[in-house]
Protein backbone atom coordinates (compact mmCIF):
# COMPACT_ATOMS: atom_id res chain seq x y z
CA UNK A 1 0.00 0.00 0.00
CA UNK A 2 2.80 2.12 1.37
CA UNK A 3 4.56 1.42 -2.14
CA UNK A 4 1.66 2.18 -4.35
CA UNK A 5 1.24 5.50 -2.72
CA UNK A 6 4.79 6.28 -3.56
CA UNK A 7 4.63 5.43 -7.10
CA UNK A 8 1.35 7.37 -7.07
CA UNK A 9 3.21 10.53 -5.92
CA UNK A 10 6.32 10.12 -7.94
CA UNK A 11 3.62 9.39 -11.13
CA UNK A 12 2.66 13.04 -10.16
CA UNK A 13 5.64 14.74 -9.37
CA UNK A 14 6.51 13.23 -12.80
CA UNK A 15 3.00 14.33 -14.61
CA UNK A 16 3.80 17.63 -13.23
CA UNK A 17 7.25 18.27 -14.09
CA UNK A 18 5.82 16.91 -17.71
CA UNK A 19 3.85 19.78 -17.76
CA UNK A 20 6.16 22.45 -16.41
CA UNK A 21 8.36 21.34 -19.40
CA UNK A 22 5.32 21.48 -21.74
CA UNK A 23 4.27 24.87 -20.45
CA UNK A 24 7.84 26.14 -20.91
CA UNK A 25 8.10 24.37 -24.48
CA UNK A 26 4.87 26.21 -25.52
CA UNK A 27 6.14 29.48 -24.43
CA UNK A 28 9.52 29.24 -25.76
CA UNK A 29 7.15 28.09 -29.15
CA UNK A 30 5.18 31.54 -28.69
CA UNK A 31 7.99 33.70 -28.04
CA UNK A 32 10.13 32.56 -31.39
CA UNK A 33 6.22 32.54 -33.48
CA UNK A 34 6.26 35.96 -32.02
CA UNK A 35 10.08 36.95 -32.66
CA UNK A 36 9.26 35.20 -36.35
CA UNK A 37 6.32 37.38 -37.20
CA UNK A 38 8.23 40.33 -35.74
CA UNK A 39 10.93 40.16 -38.15
CA UNK A 40 8.49 39.23 -40.73
CA UNK A 41 6.58 42.62 -39.98
CA UNK A 42 9.80 44.15 -40.17
CA UNK A 43 11.07 42.70 -43.48
CA UNK A 44 7.41 43.57 -44.92
CA UNK A 45 8.26 47.23 -43.90
CA UNK A 46 11.42 47.75 -44.95
CA UNK A 47 9.71 45.89 -48.62
CA UNK A 48 7.19 48.28 -48.70
CA UNK A 49 9.55 51.63 -47.93
CA UNK A 50 12.45 50.15 -50.39
CA UNK A 51 9.63 50.05 -53.08
CA UNK A 52 8.27 53.28 -52.45
CA UNK A 53 11.85 54.70 -52.83
CA UNK A 54 12.22 52.59 -55.93
CA UNK A 55 9.12 53.77 -57.50
CA UNK A 56 10.07 57.84 -56.67
CA UNK A 57 13.84 57.02 -58.02
CA UNK A 58 11.85 55.90 -60.81
CA UNK A 59 9.63 58.75 -61.28
CA UNK A 60 12.08 61.19 -60.77
CA UNK A 61 14.35 59.26 -63.64
CA UNK A 62 11.56 59.20 -65.98
CA UNK A 63 10.76 63.50 -65.00
CA UNK A 64 14.77 63.96 -65.70
CA UNK A 65 14.69 62.23 -68.73
CA UNK A 66 11.49 64.60 -69.91
CA UNK A 67 12.75 67.33 -69.23
CA UNK A 68 16.13 66.69 -71.18
CA UNK A 69 14.25 65.68 -74.09
CA UNK A 70 12.45 69.09 -73.87
CA UNK A 71 15.52 70.88 -73.46
CA UNK A 72 17.42 68.70 -76.17
CA UNK A 73 14.20 69.95 -78.73
CA UNK A 74 14.37 73.30 -77.69
CA UNK A 75 18.23 72.95 -78.43
CA UNK A 76 17.59 71.83 -81.80
CA UNK A 77 15.06 73.61 -82.31
CA UNK A 78 17.09 76.63 -82.12
CA UNK A 79 20.28 75.19 -84.14
CA UNK A 80 17.97 74.79 -87.07
CA UNK A 81 16.48 78.45 -86.72
CA UNK A 82 19.85 79.94 -86.65
CA UNK A 83 21.10 77.90 -89.59
CA UNK A 84 18.20 79.03 -91.73
CA UNK A 85 19.03 82.47 -90.17
CA UNK A 86 23.10 82.21 -91.32
CA UNK A 87 21.74 80.50 -94.81
CA UNK A 88 20.00 83.60 -95.10
CA UNK A 89 22.76 85.82 -94.00
CA UNK A 90 25.32 84.24 -96.00
CA UNK A 91 23.34 84.39 -99.63
CA UNK A 92 22.85 88.20 -98.43
CA UNK A 93 26.38 88.77 -98.38
CA UNK A 94 27.04 86.54 -101.14
CA UNK A 95 25.61 89.59 -103.02
CA UNK A 96 27.56 91.43 -102.72
CA UNK A 97 30.85 89.82 -101.91
CA UNK A 98 32.35 86.48 -103.47
CA UNK A 99 33.26 83.68 -101.61
CA UNK A 100 37.14 84.60 -102.41
CA UNK A 101 36.18 88.06 -100.83
CA UNK A 102 34.57 86.66 -97.91
CA UNK A 103 37.67 84.52 -97.25
CA UNK A 104 39.53 87.60 -96.98
CA UNK A 105 37.24 89.25 -94.71
CA UNK A 106 37.21 86.35 -92.49
CA UNK A 107 41.09 86.13 -92.21
CA UNK A 108 41.45 89.69 -91.53
CA UNK A 109 38.14 90.35 -88.98
CA UNK A 110 39.23 91.27 -85.70
CA UNK A 111 36.48 90.85 -82.63
CA UNK A 112 36.73 93.50 -80.03
CA UNK A 113 35.85 91.29 -76.79
CA UNK A 114 34.99 95.22 -75.05
CA UNK A 115 32.21 95.90 -77.63
CA UNK A 116 31.53 92.21 -78.63
CA UNK A 117 31.60 93.50 -82.65
CA UNK A 118 33.89 92.17 -85.70
CA UNK A 119 36.45 94.96 -86.75
CA UNK A 120 35.97 94.47 -90.27
CA UNK A 121 38.77 95.32 -92.97
CA UNK A 122 37.80 97.96 -95.85
CA UNK A 123 35.75 96.67 -98.40
CA UNK A 124 35.05 98.40 -101.80
CA UNK A 125 33.34 98.44 -105.00
CA UNK A 126 34.88 95.59 -107.98
CA UNK A 127 36.13 97.62 -110.34
CA UNK A 128 33.91 97.43 -113.60
CA UNK A 129 31.47 95.97 -111.61
CA UNK A 130 28.09 96.36 -113.89
CA UNK A 131 26.61 93.41 -113.21
CA UNK A 132 22.62 93.61 -112.38
CA UNK A 133 21.82 91.39 -109.48
CA UNK A 134 18.65 89.24 -109.11
CA UNK A 135 17.46 88.75 -105.83
CA UNK A 136 16.16 85.00 -105.19
CA UNK A 137 12.39 84.43 -105.26
CA UNK A 138 10.40 82.81 -103.04
CA UNK A 139 10.16 79.01 -102.94
CA UNK A 140 12.99 78.89 -105.84
CA UNK A 141 14.97 76.84 -103.16
CA UNK A 142 18.13 79.64 -103.16
CA UNK A 143 18.40 79.47 -106.77
CA UNK A 144 17.39 83.22 -107.72
CA UNK A 145 15.36 81.80 -110.78
CA UNK A 146 16.63 80.98 -114.50
CA UNK A 147 17.12 82.66 -117.30
CA UNK A 148 17.45 86.01 -116.21
CA UNK A 149 19.78 89.10 -116.92
CA UNK A 150 22.73 87.62 -115.80
CA UNK A 151 22.79 84.73 -117.96
CA UNK A 152 22.41 87.42 -121.32
CA UNK A 153 25.45 88.83 -119.52
CA UNK A 154 27.48 85.50 -119.75
CA UNK A 155 26.71 85.21 -123.91
CA UNK A 156 23.72 83.23 -125.42
CA UNK A 157 24.28 79.73 -124.37
CA UNK A 158 27.41 80.12 -122.82
CA UNK A 159 28.07 79.34 -119.24
CA UNK A 160 25.59 80.78 -116.94
CA UNK A 161 26.93 83.75 -114.67
CA UNK A 162 26.18 83.37 -111.04
CA UNK A 163 23.61 85.51 -110.13
CA UNK A 164 24.93 85.59 -106.53
CA UNK A 165 28.70 86.95 -107.19
CA UNK A 166 28.58 90.14 -105.28
CA UNK A 167 30.73 93.70 -106.42
CA UNK A 168 32.25 94.43 -103.66
CA UNK A 169 36.14 93.36 -103.16
CA UNK A 170 38.32 93.80 -99.96
CA UNK A 171 40.69 96.49 -100.01
CA UNK A 172 44.52 94.85 -99.26
CA UNK A 173 46.76 96.41 -96.71
CA UNK A 174 48.84 98.34 -98.56
CA UNK A 175 45.74 100.42 -100.15
CA UNK A 176 44.51 100.42 -96.61
CA UNK A 177 47.37 102.34 -95.27
CA UNK A 178 47.57 104.40 -98.53
CA UNK A 179 44.29 105.52 -97.64
CA UNK A 180 44.73 106.09 -94.26
CA UNK A 181 47.97 107.80 -94.78
CA UNK A 182 45.35 110.05 -97.47
CA UNK A 183 43.09 110.85 -94.78
CA UNK A 184 45.88 112.11 -92.59
CA UNK A 185 47.40 114.36 -95.25
CA UNK A 186 43.94 115.63 -95.40
CA UNK A 187 43.89 116.50 -92.25
CA UNK A 188 47.42 117.86 -91.77
CA UNK A 189 46.22 120.35 -94.68
CA UNK A 190 42.76 121.10 -92.80
CA UNK A 191 44.69 121.98 -90.23
CA UNK A 192 47.19 124.54 -92.30
CA UNK A 193 44.49 126.03 -93.72
CA UNK A 194 42.96 127.07 -90.18
CA UNK A 195 46.20 128.35 -89.19
CA UNK A 196 46.48 130.35 -92.20
CA UNK A 197 43.40 131.58 -91.40
CA UNK A 198 43.68 132.75 -87.76
CA UNK A 199 46.99 134.27 -88.93
CA UNK A 200 45.32 136.27 -91.49
CA UNK A 201 42.49 137.37 -88.81
CA UNK A 202 45.46 138.38 -86.36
Amino acid sequence: MKREKKRQARLRVQQQRAKEKQRLAEAASRTAQDQVAAKDAENQALREEFAAKTQALQQELQDTKDEFDRHREALMNTVREQSKETKLLEQLISLFLPSKEMGKVWERALWNEEAEVWTLPQIKPRPKFSQVVKLPTLGGGGGGGGGGEEDNAAGGGGAKTDPYTGGGVVVSDEEDRARKEKEKEKERRRRRRRKEKEREKR
